[in-house]
């Protein structure tokens, strides 16, 4: 089921950046992606993100069989993307340092 793979697929973003952002960061992070893809995909007010439970699908469920499954995944996928974009935002800078002081010094394995 589709729901199930975005399930674990934002359960393992949420896993991966918790340790580096925390807690507070992540929810905050995933909040604004969540608003900014459901002025177009009404669907993911369903989603319930809380400090402790992380990113709970489970109220999406109750209103997956009046949306076609296309219409699901493409809400998803926006979801995804935008916390992406969000995290790049944040770190963007921070990344593209280490990437540069790496060429710089030739060291590719930080």
């Amino acid at each position: 089921e589709i729901l199930t793979i975005y399930a674990e697929l934002l359960d393992g973003i949420w896993q991966r950046i918790i340790p580096t952002l925390g807690r507070m960061t992540v929810v905050a992070i995933v909040e604004r992606a969540l608003r900014v893809s459901a002025r177009q995909h009404r669907i993911l007010l369903h989603v319930v993100v809380t400090r402790d439970n992380g990113i709970d699908l489970g109220p999406v469920r109750e209103h997956t069989l009046v949306i076609p499954r296309d219409e699901l995944h493409g809400a998803f996928k926006d979801l995804i993307v935008n916390i992406v974009d969000l995290l790049v935002m944040l770190t963007g800078d921070l990344l593209v340092r280490h990437v540069v002081a790496d060429i710089d010094t030739g060291d590719s394995t930080r």
